[in-house]
Protein backbone atom coordinates (compact mmCIF):
# COMPACT_ATOMS: atom_id res chain seq x y z
CA UNK A 1 0.00 0.00 0.00
CA UNK A 2 3.08 1.86 0.99
CA UNK A 3 4.77 1.55 -2.78
CA UNK A 4 1.12 2.52 -3.88
CA UNK A 5 0.92 5.72 -2.01
CA UNK A 6 4.86 6.72 -3.40
CA UNK A 7 3.48 5.59 -7.24
CA UNK A 8 0.74 8.11 -6.68
CA UNK A 9 2.41 11.24 -5.13
CA UNK A 10 5.19 10.60 -7.74
CA UNK A 11 2.64 10.90 -10.36
CA UNK A 12 1.23 14.07 -9.02
CA UNK A 13 4.71 15.47 -9.15
CA UNK A 14 4.62 15.23 -12.70
CA UNK A 15 1.57 16.42 -13.01
CA UNK A 16 1.85 19.46 -10.44
CA UNK A 17 4.77 20.65 -12.21
CA UNK A 18 3.40 22.14 -14.75
CA UNK A 19 0.93 23.48 -12.55
CA UNK A 20 0.62 26.88 -10.42
CA UNK A 21 -1.59 27.17 -7.02
CA UNK A 22 -4.32 28.84 -8.48
CA UNK A 23 -4.40 26.64 -11.40
CA UNK A 24 -4.15 23.45 -9.41
CA UNK A 25 -7.07 24.43 -7.68
CA UNK A 26 -9.39 24.39 -10.57
CA UNK A 27 -8.18 20.87 -11.26
CA UNK A 28 -8.92 19.42 -8.13
CA UNK A 29 -12.56 21.33 -8.12
CA UNK A 30 -12.61 19.10 -11.03
CA UNK A 31 -11.10 15.68 -9.46
CA UNK A 32 -13.46 16.07 -6.20
CA UNK A 33 -16.74 15.38 -7.15
CA UNK A 34 -17.16 13.06 -3.97
CA UNK A 35 -20.10 14.72 -1.29
CA UNK A 36 -17.47 12.91 1.78
CA UNK A 37 -14.73 13.43 1.72
CA UNK A 38 -11.83 12.08 3.27
CA UNK A 39 -10.27 9.95 0.71
CA UNK A 40 -10.60 13.32 -1.61
CA UNK A 41 -8.95 15.76 0.95
CA UNK A 42 -6.30 13.61 1.41
CA UNK A 43 -5.29 14.01 -2.41
CA UNK A 44 -6.24 17.11 -2.23
CA UNK A 45 -3.66 18.04 0.72
CA UNK A 46 -1.27 15.73 -0.73
CA UNK A 47 -1.34 18.23 -4.12
CA UNK A 48 -1.58 21.66 -2.46
CA UNK A 49 1.48 20.60 0.05
CA UNK A 50 3.69 19.69 -3.18
CA UNK A 51 2.47 22.79 -4.52
CA UNK A 52 3.20 25.13 -1.96
CA UNK A 53 6.37 23.34 -1.29
CA UNK A 54 7.45 23.65 -4.87
CA UNK A 55 6.77 27.79 -4.75
CA UNK A 56 8.65 28.04 -1.38
CA UNK A 57 11.77 26.08 -3.32
CA UNK A 58 11.90 25.88 -6.68
CA UNK A 59 14.87 23.96 -7.31
CA UNK A 60 13.42 20.84 -4.63
CA UNK A 61 14.38 17.19 -5.30
CA UNK A 62 11.48 14.73 -6.92
CA UNK A 63 12.02 12.81 -3.33
CA UNK A 64 11.62 15.79 -1.10
CA UNK A 65 8.05 16.55 -3.39
CA UNK A 66 7.65 13.07 -3.27
CA UNK A 67 7.94 13.66 0.59
CA UNK A 68 5.52 16.77 0.67
CA UNK A 69 3.06 14.70 -1.10
CA UNK A 70 3.00 11.93 1.15
CA UNK A 71 2.90 13.81 4.27
CA UNK A 72 -0.53 14.99 2.60
CA UNK A 73 -1.93 11.90 1.22
CA UNK A 74 -1.31 10.14 4.87
CA UNK A 75 -2.10 13.16 7.05
CA UNK A 76 -5.43 11.38 7.90
CA UNK A 77 -4.45 8.03 7.92
CA UNK A 78 -5.22 7.48 11.73
CA UNK A 79 -9.02 8.21 10.87
CA UNK A 80 -9.08 4.78 9.81
CA UNK A 81 -9.26 3.17 13.51
CA UNK A 82 -12.31 5.84 13.98
CA UNK A 83 -15.65 4.92 13.63
CA UNK A 84 -17.11 6.77 10.71
CA UNK A 85 -20.07 7.42 12.32
CA UNK A 86 -18.21 9.87 14.30
CA UNK A 87 -15.87 11.11 11.37
CA UNK A 88 -19.28 11.71 9.00
CA UNK A 89 -20.91 13.66 12.05
CA UNK A 90 -21.54 16.97 11.09
CA UNK A 91 -23.60 17.79 14.64
CA UNK A 92 -21.37 18.68 17.93
CA UNK A 93 -19.64 16.43 19.43
CA UNK A 94 -19.87 14.84 22.64
CA UNK A 95 -16.38 15.48 24.98
CA UNK A 96 -15.74 11.70 24.20
CA UNK A 97 -15.99 11.84 20.54
CA UNK A 98 -13.81 14.63 19.60
CA UNK A 99 -11.25 13.67 22.43
CA UNK A 100 -11.56 10.43 20.19
CA UNK A 101 -11.24 12.48 17.04
CA UNK A 102 -8.58 13.93 18.51
CA UNK A 103 -6.46 10.87 18.81
CA UNK A 104 -6.05 10.33 15.23
CA UNK A 105 -2.99 11.63 14.29
CA UNK A 106 -1.63 9.43 17.17
CA UNK A 107 -3.48 6.88 15.71
CA UNK A 108 -1.57 7.42 12.21
CA UNK A 109 1.95 7.26 13.38
CA UNK A 110 1.11 4.15 15.64
CA UNK A 111 0.07 2.44 11.97
CA UNK A 112 3.33 3.93 10.50
CA UNK A 113 5.34 2.54 13.04
CA UNK A 114 3.72 -0.87 12.82
CA UNK A 115 4.40 -1.67 9.12
CA UNK A 116 8.27 -0.27 9.19
CA UNK A 117 7.48 1.56 6.43
CA UNK A 118 10.36 1.77 3.57
CA UNK A 119 10.37 3.55 0.30
CA UNK A 120 13.58 4.14 -1.27
CA UNK A 121 14.45 7.72 -0.95
CA UNK A 122 11.61 8.93 1.43
CA UNK A 123 12.73 9.38 5.08
CA UNK A 124 9.72 8.12 6.59
CA UNK A 125 10.63 9.91 10.07
CA UNK A 126 9.31 12.58 8.83
CA UNK A 127 6.68 11.60 7.22
CA UNK A 128 5.40 10.34 10.78
CA UNK A 129 6.11 13.93 12.26
CA UNK A 130 3.50 14.95 9.43
CA UNK A 131 0.72 12.65 10.34
CA UNK A 132 1.47 13.42 14.28
CA UNK A 133 1.96 17.14 14.30
CA UNK A 134 -0.76 18.27 11.44
CA UNK A 135 -2.95 19.53 14.37
CA UNK A 136 -0.40 21.55 16.37
CA UNK A 137 -1.11 24.79 16.12
CA UNK A 138 1.66 27.81 15.63
CA UNK A 139 0.82 29.17 19.24
CA UNK A 140 1.34 25.94 20.88
CA UNK A 141 -2.59 25.10 21.73
CA UNK A 142 -3.14 22.32 19.17
CA UNK A 143 -2.68 18.62 19.75
CA UNK A 144 -1.48 15.85 20.67
CA UNK A 145 1.38 17.56 22.37
CA UNK A 146 1.00 21.51 22.53
CA UNK A 147 4.23 22.11 20.50
CA UNK A 148 4.54 25.73 18.43
CA UNK A 149 6.59 27.64 16.19
CA UNK A 150 8.98 26.25 14.44
CA UNK A 151 8.78 23.17 16.94
CA UNK A 152 6.64 21.41 14.42
CA UNK A 153 7.99 20.02 11.02
CA UNK A 154 8.15 22.59 7.72
CA UNK A 155 5.73 20.15 6.50
CA UNK A 156 3.61 19.59 8.90
CA UNK A 157 2.90 23.50 9.18
CA UNK A 158 2.53 23.02 5.12
CA UNK A 159 -0.11 20.64 5.64
CA UNK A 160 -2.04 22.32 8.43
CA UNK A 161 -2.68 25.20 6.07
CA UNK A 162 -3.34 22.47 3.07
CA UNK A 163 -5.82 20.86 5.22
CA UNK A 164 -7.60 24.22 6.64
CA UNK A 165 -7.83 25.88 3.05
CA UNK A 166 -9.01 22.21 1.00
CA UNK A 167 -11.65 22.07 4.06
CA UNK A 168 -13.00 25.78 3.45
CA UNK A 169 -12.81 25.75 -0.46
CA UNK A 170 -14.51 21.97 -1.37
CA UNK A 171 -17.76 21.12 -1.29
CA UNK A 172 -19.11 18.87 1.24
CA UNK A 173 -22.26 17.10 1.93
CA UNK A 174 -23.01 19.86 4.84
CA UNK A 175 -21.84 23.46 3.86
CA UNK A 176 -21.60 25.16 0.96
CA UNK A 177 -18.15 26.02 -0.83
CA UNK A 178 -15.88 29.50 -0.29
CA UNK A 179 -14.47 31.11 -2.74
CA UNK A 180 -10.81 31.58 -2.50
CA UNK A 181 -11.16 35.42 -1.48
CA UNK A 182 -13.40 34.44 1.46
CA UNK A 183 -11.23 31.46 2.58
CA UNK A 184 -8.24 33.00 3.04
CA UNK A 185 -10.00 36.06 4.48
CA UNK A 186 -10.82 33.27 7.01
CA UNK A 187 -7.49 32.05 7.61
CA UNK A 188 -5.72 35.36 7.48
CA UNK A 189 -7.71 35.72 11.14
CA UNK A 190 -6.07 32.61 12.48
CA UNK A 191 -2.27 33.58 11.34
CA UNK A 192 0.20 33.18 14.04
CA UNK A 193 -2.48 31.30 16.18
CA UNK A 194 -3.25 28.41 13.99
CA UNK A 195 -1.14 28.39 11.05
CA UNK A 196 2.63 29.96 10.77
CA UNK A 197 2.85 33.62 8.91
CA UNK A 198 5.31 33.39 6.92
CA UNK A 199 4.16 30.24 5.37
CA UNK A 200 0.73 31.95 4.86
CA UNK A 201 2.23 34.81 3.18
CA UNK A 202 3.81 32.88 0.46
CA UNK A 203 0.98 30.29 0.18
CA UNK A 204 -1.12 34.02 -0.14
CA UNK A 205 0.93 35.47 -2.70
CA UNK A 206 0.77 32.61 -4.72
CA UNK A 207 -3.08 31.47 -4.71
CA UNK A 208 -4.93 34.89 -4.71
CA UNK A 209 -6.50 36.18 -7.83
CA UNK A 210 -4.70 39.09 -9.76
CA UNK A 211 -7.83 40.99 -8.95
CA UNK A 212 -9.43 41.03 -5.33
CA UNK A 213 -13.42 40.04 -5.41
CA UNK A 214 -15.57 42.43 -3.08
CA UNK A 215 -15.40 40.25 -0.30
CA UNK A 216 -16.20 41.32 3.58
CA UNK A 217 -13.09 40.58 5.41
CA UNK A 218 -15.25 40.59 8.94
CA UNK A 219 -15.71 37.27 9.65
CA UNK A 220 -13.94 34.24 11.98
CA UNK A 221 -13.90 30.84 12.57
CA UNK A 222 -13.94 30.57 16.19
CA UNK A 223 -10.34 29.33 17.56
CA UNK A 224 -11.57 25.93 18.53
CA UNK A 225 -12.83 25.38 14.65
CA UNK A 226 -10.89 21.69 13.90
CA UNK A 227 -10.93 21.31 9.88
CA UNK A 228 -11.09 17.99 10.02
CA UNK A 229 -14.31 18.14 11.72
CA UNK A 230 -17.45 18.59 9.40
CA UNK A 231 -19.85 21.01 10.22
CA UNK A 232 -23.91 21.51 8.92
CA UNK A 233 -23.07 25.13 8.86
CA UNK A 234 -19.51 27.01 9.16
CA UNK A 235 -19.43 28.57 12.83
CA UNK A 236 -18.60 31.84 11.14
CA UNK A 237 -18.46 34.97 13.46
CA UNK A 238 -19.34 38.64 12.17
CA UNK A 239 -16.49 40.75 14.03
CA UNK A 240 -17.21 44.60 13.96
CA UNK A 241 -15.18 47.45 15.44
CA UNK A 242 -17.51 49.52 18.22
CA UNK A 243 -15.49 52.60 19.21
CA UNK A 244 -12.08 51.09 20.97
CA UNK A 245 -13.34 47.86 21.64
CA UNK A 246 -14.42 44.67 19.14
CA UNK A 247 -18.00 43.24 19.36
CA UNK A 248 -18.47 40.01 17.88
CA UNK A 249 -22.02 39.07 16.87
CA UNK A 250 -22.14 35.32 16.85
CA UNK A 251 -24.01 33.89 13.99
CA UNK A 252 -26.46 31.22 15.29
CA UNK A 253 -28.99 30.45 11.98
CA UNK A 254 -30.77 33.84 12.14
CA UNK A 255 -30.48 34.91 15.79
CA UNK A 256 -27.58 37.32 16.30
CA UNK A 257 -26.54 37.46 19.99
CA UNK A 258 -24.16 40.09 20.88
CA UNK A 259 -20.97 39.13 22.84
CA UNK A 260 -17.89 41.70 23.98
CA UNK A 261 -14.55 40.10 22.34
CA UNK A 262 -11.96 38.79 24.92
Amino acid sequence: AIEGCRDSVESMVGVIKDYDITSLQEMIGKLSFHDFYTYDHSINVSMYNIAIYKSLKPQASQNELVAAGLGGLLHDLGKIKIPTSIINNPDKLSEEQFTLIKSHPEFGRELLQECDCHSEGVDFSVIERVVYEHHENYNGTGYPRKIGGEEIHLLARITAISDFFDALTTKRSYHEVMSTEQALNIMRHTVGKKIDPKLFAAFEMQIRKMEEDDVEDNKALPESFDPCQPHRELPLELIAESGPRKVVKKVVKKKVVKRKAA
